[in-house]
């Protein structure tokens, strides 16, 4: 039997990166999968297709709560019900000094890493309450635990994410709802790129990483993948690092 057998999954962030190769990797081990993005994922939907497994897509803005409430509701007169929900897109922000962060760029950050992550959550936990049954994983990151510096609202959101799942956690699991977070360090995305150079990136994973490289989306993909299954039935409330040992030093 897959893992994720006629198991229905929502995955936000789906066009690239985790959660494109999260939403392959879900099909592949039997889930239908829902991929939310602002960008095209049309691509990713005809892979898993190809590959005789079901997906659609669906052009969302996380950070609006009426985008967020059609398309929850679409996926689920699509597919019938709701088994699972990886929280995955994000945005990095700028790569500066609290002091030269704008309002504006903290808040957007804030909006889309933070505000959309409740609000999936918010909106899956009635489907979730109505099967008797759910689970729930979120992208933080190393830097929800610990500075890395230069991301004060990229740390901020992924901080909050973290306590925000704990306390899900314990609220949800008399409804049989686990929620759990992943917490990954440098993934091969393209994410910095804007932010820093490959050299600067290298740098830093060879000084302070003991795997020396970064992960690749399918190495945080597997851990979501268990979180996600039955195998994990007994587990709630954690941050699974996938960080090639970076809060191990």
């Amino acid at each position: 039997m897959k893992r994720l057998d006629n198991k229905v999954v929502i995955v936000t962030g789906g066009a690239n990166g985790i959660g494109a190769a999260a939403a392959k990797l879900f099909a592949k081990e039997g889930a239908k999968v829902a991929i939310l993005d602002v960008a095209d994922a049309s691509n990713i939907i005809k892979e898993i297709q190809a590959n005789h497994a079901e997906a659609i897509y669906l052009a969302c803005d996380i950070a609006d709560q009426k985008a967020i409430q059609a398309a929850f509701a679409k996926v689920v007169k699509h597919y019938g019900k709701l088994d699972g929900l990886f929280n995955n897109a994000a945005i990095l922000g700028n790569l500066s000094m609290t002091h030269e962060v704008s309002e504006e760029d903290f808040m957007k950050v804030l909006n889309v890493n933070l505000k959309g992550t409740f609000l999936c959550i918010k909106e899956a936990i009635p489907y979730f309450r109505r099967n008797g049954q759910g689970a729930i994983v979120n992208t933080s990151s190393v830097a929800g635990i610990c500075g890395t510096g230069a991301l004060a609202a990229y740390h901020a959101s992924k901080g909050a994410i973290e306590i925000m799942t704990k306390a899900n956690a314990v609220d949800y699991a008399k409804d049989n709802i686990r929620i759990n977070a992943v917490c990954p360090a440098c993934v091969d995305t393209g994410m910095l790129d804007n932010s820093a150079t490959s050299d600067e990136v290298e740098k830093w994973i060879k000084e302070n990483q003991p795997i020396a490289r970064k992960a690749t989306p399918l190495e945080v993909a597997y851990a979501v993948l268990f979180l996600l299954s039955d195998e994990a039935s007994f587990i709630t409330g954690i941050d699974l690092p996938v960080d090639g040992g970076f809060l191990a030093r």
